[in-house]
């Protein structure tokens, strides 16, 4: 085989995986049909509309606003059945990222006491088990906060009227959050307050954020963050559970984001850096329940009025919040009736694959990285390049051929380099150069995302040392070879 050729085959492999990454499951058979759903997106946004007008305004962690937006919704909720409140007091802590964050700077202090209240209204089932259904109610103090997150308060108002009169073999129970904004107060309070009898029965808490925006696209998230100590990533069963009952009710979620192929891109930036991001999701992953977020918004495709006083009830579209409930309709549906999702942890590069546990993906990737390490061993290739190709290629194979190959920290953070190394084969200079560009391009462009990230936190971004310095030395390597000449063809003898 060609060196050019050979280049050509493994890039097209590689793409052919990163979108089977991004690409929708066939539905399976069941129950749940779109035509069973009875979610509605336009009831869903008069309950926005209402939430707001009672609120009159931001609504922040104490303040007067926080609390008539709650007393309304407390009205809403009883209409379902009794309305559990959990009220406390919390002190900021010295050292909160949350006084480095550019909306709460110079408005709240290190030892100051707030008052907070999370509400909880409970659908009962047959079982003492419980699907936990999360969002925020509060908002930082400049912005109304219609997407963030009065349209989850709205969404969860409208599932309750959609699951009303369901016989449901597990309960689904209601949290509505107060201080998210703060720093995951109130569902960190709730959650270490459970004690082990009550967190067993959760079998998946799934927590909603910003679902309504007229671009939006639903999306799950999973983030290894620096708001949740202890955790790693959540459970890819629950994940993939939760893809499939959408797919079968009409929906098609994305994996930490919708455009095409980025969905490895983000599964593997989120490895190697732990960025300030997600909501009250990552406050059950600390204690071991199956979690995941629920958001229309992503890196390719976030929402522009976030934290800002334009963040108004005119931005949100009823067929987007009808998109995100009934996607969350089905998966409880699917929930309600299944074995429980494997515990936290669980999760690969390729969350959409089932842990590739499909053959012919490990197939695909065993032959990308056969084909790039037959490819390394070409003469014609400088020898830098050779070296890097043949570890992009071992880390291909290992992920392919060992059990869980796809956690380990080196093939994670050689994904990107692989790609940079399956276009260095070709023969022009110019064409090498403007394909590793591109390739290079997305990886890029995440990475300043979260360094910009990290200088608005005052740097809260925590690389991990094990895997960044690996992906950036192949990367490196290779294109310091490149810029200088050595990977080029040398003239066969």
């Amino acid at each position: 085989m060609k060196p050019s050729t050979a280049g050509l085959a493994l890039f097209a492999a590689l793409l052919l995986l990163a979108l089977a990454s991004g690409s929708p499951r066939p539905a399976e058979s069941g129950s749940i049909s779109p035509s069973a759903l009875r979610f509605d997106g336009a009831r869903a946004l008069a309950e926005v509309d209402a939430f707001l007008l009672a609120a009159g305004g931001p609504r922040p962690a104490g303040s007067e606003a926080n609390a008539r937006g709650r007393a309304h919704l407390a009205g809403r909720l009883r209409r379902f059945g009794a309305v559990e409140e959990q009220a406390f007091e919390f002190r900021i802590p010295e050292g909160s990222l949350v006084l480095r964050s550019p909306w709460w700077r110079d408005r709240v202090r290190a030892g100051e006491v707030l008052s907070f209240a999370n509400l909880f209204l409970d659908l009962p089932g047959e079982a003492p088990e419980a699907i936990l259904l999360a969002c925020h109610h509060d908002s930082v103090p400049l912005a109304p906060g219609a997407e963030d997150n009065a349209s989850a308060v709205g969404v969860l108002l409208e599932l309750a009227s959609a699951l009303e009169g369901r016989r449901l073999a597990r309960t689904v129970r209601l949290a509505f959050f107060d201080g998210e904004e703060l720093g995951l107060v109130g569902s960190r309070r709730y959650a270490a307050e459970l004690g082990a009898d009550r967190r067993e029965r959760i079998v998946a808490a799934i927590a909603l954020e910003m679902v309504g925006w007229r671009e939006g696209a639903p999306t799950l998230h999973f983030f290894r963050s620096r708001l949740y100590e202890g955790t790693d990533v959540p459970s890819a069963d629950l994940l993939q559970r939760i893809l499939d009952a959408a797919a079968r009710g009409g929906s098609r979620l994305a994996v930490g984001d919708p455009f095409p192929g980025m969905s490895i891109l983000y599964q593997s930036i989120l490895r190697i850096a732990r960025p300030p991001l997600g909501s009250d999701e990552g406050s059950f992953a600390e204690v071991g329940v199956p979690a995941a977020l629920l958001a229309a918004s992503s890196f390719t495709r976030f929402y522009p009025d976030y934290h800002r006083e334009t963040d108004a009830i005119d931005r949100l579209d009823p067929r987007t919040l009808a998109r995100s409930g009934r996607a969350l309709e089905a998966a409880v549906l699917e929930l309600a009736r299944a074995p429980r999702p494997s515990p936290a942890g669980e999760i690969d590069l390729l969350v959409r694959s089932r842990r590739m546990r499909e053959p012919w993906l490990r197939a695909l990737a065993a032959v990308a990285g056969a084909t790039l390490g037959a490819a390394a061993l070409e003469r014609r290739l400088g020898r830098a390049t050779r070296a890097t190709a043949l570890l992009a290629a071992v880390a291909l194979l290992a992920g392919a051929l060992l059990p869980g190959g796809f956690d380990l920290p080196l093939v994670t953070a050689a994904a990107p380099a692989a790609l940079v190394a399956s276009v260095a084969l070709g023969r022009r200079a110019f064409v090498r150069g403007l394909l590793a560009a591109v390739a290079l391009l997305p990886s890029l462009a995440l990475l300043g995302l979260l360094l910009g990230m990290d200088r608005a936190y005052r740097g809260a971004v925590d690389f991990d040392p094990s895997a960044l310095p690996i992906g950036l030395a192949l990367s490196a390597v290779l294109l310091a070879t490149m810029s200088a000449g050595g990977g080029r063809i040398r003239s066969a003898a």
